[in-house]
């Protein structure tokens, strides 16, 4: 056996303990010393691994004459920088994924180990794995044919990423397969010629829209279509949101207008994008109402008329998706994955947002309209028993012969408590989300409403332990989640 390889390990944190795990298994080396800025903690690192020496000084450990190699367990803002000063010290190092933040800093790396001629090794172990070798097999034999792209998920768990210091640059990533490993890198385009390309949405990525601020909507207009008033809105260079309201009209061509109208009184400059929430069902990808739209009277119109008047592209969706798609992102779901929910209106609307995009169907959900007694009250779309006919602020003026603000018989809200219950338990036995999000009007009689809907909710979601229920939480942007949620639908788009 030829002489052990000498290590000097920069990092004591959590990176670090998992080398040291995995250098359990590794014949022939040994780890002299570890370098840390925390004097603490690298002594406690040191002693806990039988490490001999720790030091603070990490310059001098890199420019150590007995170190062959140096493995970096460090935070991925300082990986080319050190990677550049170990090259040239002319030493081996390697360094954890990401190996860099973007493809410039890659390359930079990349440059220095060359032009020192030293070994730069990219842990990644996921490659080592008996399904991807055998894939690697199939595709260097020629198994399936030639390969044009490969598309694999990539899970590190339910809050997203690990790489939270990756840049915003653009949405795709772009990972290049090398030989034992692959690159991740920014942008449209691996380094280099060759190798396989893998083009996917990464998790760091998807949670880039979980950090989006207002001032990045400049220029975007949302809409929010009620049944009985619109709102048209935008954020100003201060992030302030500003909007216009008007009634609903019942002519669409006027609706069109007026929208059209106000928009161009805030934006007068010109409008990057506008998006639209409206009620009742619709294709998002033809802009069309499909069909009668309960509480307004419309029927298979389309939203083209108002592309002309505004002079830019117009975005169509749900009023319950677009409220769903501004809490998860400027709200009450703001940080988590996945997120679903009930707008409590005129209507019953109900959403899913996932990865900071809104979830369709082969139209759209309306879960509103689930039937949960087919021998209860009529509702607006023709059918009994609908969860919108016992709980909407419709549902219930016909039920109790007042509207919501105006009923105070905790009986009653005993019953709309109960209904409503069964319908976010439905929810949350299909999708199971990281949270049950509640927006709308009826929040407004607080505690009378949501007291006994969380004790029944409570009690008829029995499959779930207590810990793993999908919390209920309520909208923190109130009655403009439906505008404020368009504007983010004109910025961000929708997912194809």
């Amino acid at each position: 056996m030829g002489q052990a390889v000498r290590i000097g390990l920069i990092g004591s944190g959590f990176v670090s303990n998992f080398y040291m795990l995995g250098l359990r298994d590794v014949a022939g080396h040994e780890v002299k010393v570890v370098a840390s800025p925390n004097a603490a903690r690298c002594e406690t690192f040191a002693k806990q691994w039988g490490i001999p020496e720790w030091t603070t000084d990490i310059d001098g450990t890199i420019k150590r004459n007995d170190l062959d190699l140096i493995i970096l367990g460090v935070p991925n803002f300082v990986h080319a920088e050190l990677a550049i000063k170990c090259a040239q010290a002319g030493k081996n190092v390697v360094c954890t994924k990401p190996l860099a933040r973007n493809k410039q800093e890659a390359k930079q790396m990349l440059d220095a180990v060359k032009a020192a001629g030293v070994l730069h090794g990219y842990a990644e172990t996921e490659v080592f794995s008996p399904a991807v070798m055998k894939a690697r097999e199939f595709i260097e034999r020629g198994s399936i044919g030639k390969v044009l792209m490969v598309s694999f998920p990539e899970v590190y768990g339910t809050d997203g990423a690990i790489f939270t210091d990756v840049t915003r640059e653009t949405g795709i990533r772009v990972f290049a397969l090398r030989g034992a490993g692959y690159l991740p890198l920014h942008g449209d385009e691996a380094l280099g010629a060759g190798g396989l390309r893998l083009n996917r949405w990464h998790p760091a990525a998807r949670k880039e829209w979980s950090q989006l601020r207002r001032q990045e909507l400049v220029g975007f207009v949302g809409v929010d279509i009620g049944g009985q008033t619109t709102r048209v809105g935008t954020f100003d260079e201060r992030g302030r949101l500003r909007v216009i309201s008007f009634p609903t009209e019942d002519d669409f061509a006027t609706e069109c207008e007026r929208i059209a109208e106000a928009a161009r009184q805030l934006l007068p400059k010109g409008i990057k994008r506008l998006a639209v929430g409206s009620p009742g069902p619709l294709d998002w990808r033809t802009r069309r109402l499909t069909g009668k739209t309960p509480n307004l009277p419309w029927a298979n119109v389309r939203f083209d008329r108002l592309e002309k008047l505004v002079g830019c592209t117009v975005l169509l969706d749900n009023d319950a998706n677009v409220a769903g798609l501004g809490e998860a992102l400027l709200g009450a779901g703001r940080g988590k994955r996945f997120i679903a929910g009930f707008t409590l209106g005129t209507g019953i609307g109900h959403f899913q947002v996932k990865d900071g995009r809104i979830y369709h169907g082969r139209l759209d959900v309306e879960a509103g309209h689930q039937i949960l007694d087919p021998n209860g009250p009529e509702c607006g779309c023709g059918q009994r028993g609908c969860l919108e006919a016992f709980v909407s602020a419709t549902g219930i003026e016909k039920r109790y012969g007042v509207p919501p603000h105006e009923l105070n018989d905790p009986k009653a809200w005993e019953e709309i408590a109960f209904r409503l219950a069964q319908g976010l338990v439905n929810a949350a036995v299909f999708v199971c989300p990281d949270a049950l999000i509640l927006t709308g009007g009826m929040l407004a009689r607080g505690e009378m409403l949501l007291a006994p809907l969380r004790r029944f909710y409570g009690e008829m979601l029995k499959v779930y332990p207590p810990r793993y229920r999908p919390p209920i939480l309520t909208a923190k942007l109130g009655d403009k989640a439906g505008v404020v949620g368009a504007i983010v639908l004109a910025k961000v788009g929708h997912a194809e």
